[in-house]
């Protein structure tokens, strides 16, 4: 009698078919893992990624909305989501699934960083610079180095579009 593989299984396969480099075949056994366990919220978080990765932004923000509904408390996905959201250009949406994420994971620089982003792009420099200074301030110090330029650049801004000194946080 043959067995069909468990979900355990496919998932494992996908993971080594990224460690590959094989992006379509782990999107595939991630599939077929979700097919049959569809509450595991692991997998669709390994799916989703993949699908950021290979810019299938509709595909992941599905799929990291499917990992919400299954795990409200995931600061990850809501970082991950926002972070889709942000490649998508939607803002607002980048922006409310970061600061949930930096409400379950206020350690975490990444969701601040993001936020920021998506603040500058919305022209909201001094919301941008609060969020790029805590993300600053949390990061380790190769992080920091990375920021510096953005940081410098919203400071200019703030400089020459204000007679207000810039926010901090």
């Amino acid at each position: 009698m043959i067995r069909k593989p468990s979900w355990r299984l496919y998932a494992r396969r996908a993971v080594l078919r990224q460690e590959n480099k094989d992006t379509t075949g782990a999107i595939a056994d991630d599939s077929q893992a979700i097919a049959l366990n569809p509450k595991a919220a692991e997998v669709m978080a390994h799916r989703g990624k993949l699908l950021l990765d290979s810019k299938d932004l509709e595909g992941a923000i599905r799929d990291f909305s499917a990992v919400i509904e299954l795990a409200a408390q995931d600061a990850a996905a809501f970082y991950n989501r926002g972070l889709a959201r942000l490649m998508k250009e939607d803002f607002e949406g980048a922006i409310e699934d970061n600061t949930r994420a930096i409400a379950l994971a206020p350690e975490d620089a990444d969701p601040y960083i993001n936020r920021a982003v998506a603040w500058q792009r919305k022209k909201e420099p001094a919301k941008a610079l609060a969020d790029l200074e805590q993300a600053i301030d949390l990061a380790d110090s190769d992080l920091k180095e990375k920021l510096s330029p953005m940081h410098a650049q919203l400071l200019d801004y703030l400089k020459k579009t204000t007679t207000s000194p810039p926010l901090s946080q």
